[in-house]
């Protein structure tokens, strides 16, 4: 994966680069949208949280086919980001991945990604190259803009590395993700291996840190004892990722410290969970916080009806507007009138 993601981007052309799977989508005016932005302010990124939607044919890893949409993630304001997300990067603190540079669903300079490159040209060092460019753009602190509104649509399917390596399904059915790690382990590129008992956001964002922390001579220390303790933390969140852990054998020169640790029960200390807020959709508790809708239409459940419902459900609400101090009302109010307009898609 790692080499396809290089291939593209050598074939891409422009100041500003967006790479999504063939399995996403983007949404209604996303291209007008981030024009406006970068036309208006001088940043190297754009990012955003992501309307989720699920395949049919994923029920066996316990998701729904339809679309995931939570309130706190969309008819939002635009903020500015970058150095505070770096500090939060090398300090192990809480931060969440709309915060950073994404050129996977996300909007990224050409500047920012020569910034990035390695002396022996490659931008992507690690066996989840979106991962690893966040950590390693994260750590420079370029000036962003987050708006908070989904601008691409994260499609789930059968194939999808995401799915297959990273959730409880696969967790407690190492076959789901085999492909995936066969393809990893013949990786040309040492620094690229990865641990697969760890099924930890925080690991993979450490290991990257590590990496790109390496290349960017000019980066400050990463605090390595905060981040374990956070991956730790994260591994003892679920008894599934508890228990392939504890039986894990160190694959990088990154692993023994946190077998270490989670083998020693007093290395434990209260952490913040890691927010990787975009990760795959739970079932909501109340309409107030979350939906799920249907995504069916004429006889089809694909991205393209998903970026039709996904459309209707907007509508002609506002987004990407400066904060003001009632702009969180206003969030409120646009998400019940969405809610409205679709109560016929709505599932229960």
């Amino acid at each position: 994966m790692r080499e396809n993601f290089e291939l593209a981007l050598s074939q891409a052309k422009g100041a500003y680069v967006i790479m999504i799977g063939d399995d996403d989508g983007l949404t209604h005016n996303t291209l007008t949208t981030l024009s406006h932005i970068l036309s208006s302010a001088e940043v190297d990124f754009v990012s955003w949280p992501l309307a989720q939607y699920i395949w049919p044919g994923s029920e066996d890893r316990g998701l729904n086919p339809g679309m995931f949409l939570k309130r706190n993630a969309v008819f939002g304001p635009t903020f500015r980001v970058g150095t505070s997300s770096a500090e939060k990067l090398r300090t192990g603190a809480k931060v969440h991945f709309r915060e950073l540079p994404k050129i996977y669903h996300g909007c990224v300079s050409r500047r920012l990604i020569e910034s990035i490159r390695s002396r022996d040209g490659t931008v992507f060092r690690w066996v989840s190259p979106d991962i690893y460019f966040m950590a390693a753009a994260g750590l420079l602190g370029f000036p962003g803009i987050t708006i908070l509104h989904p601008l691409s649509i994260n499609g789930g399917s059968p194939r999808s590395n995401g799915l297959n390596s990273m959730t409880t399904a696969a967790a407690s059915n190492p076959a789901a993700n085999i492909e995936f790690r066969d393809e990893s382990s013949k990786d040309a590129m040492q620094e690229a291996a990865w641990n697969p008992d760890f099924l930890s956001i925080s690991y993979a964002m450490f290991v990257c840190l590590c990496i790109a922390k390496n290349d960017l001579r000019q980066v400050e220390a990463i605090d390595s004892d905060a981040w374990i303790r956070r991956i730790v933390a994260e591994l003892r969140s679920q008894d599934v990722y508890l228990s392939r852990a504890l039986q894990a054998s160190a694959v990088t020169r990154f692993d023994q410290p946190i077998i270490d640790a989670l083998r020693n029960n007093n290395s434990m200390v209260a952490v913040g969970t890691p927010t990787a807020k975009d990760a795959a959709p739970a079932k909501p508790k109340s309409l107030l916080k979350a939906c799920n809708l249907r995504t069916d239409l004429n006889g089809g459940d694909t991205i393209l009806t998903a970026m039709q419902i996904l459309h209707e459900f907007f509508g002609n609400e506002r987004a990407g507007y400066s904060a003001w101090p009632g702009w969180q009302a206003y969030q409120g109010f646009a998400w019940v009138r969405a809610l409205s307009r679709s109560h016929e898609r709505l599932k229960t």
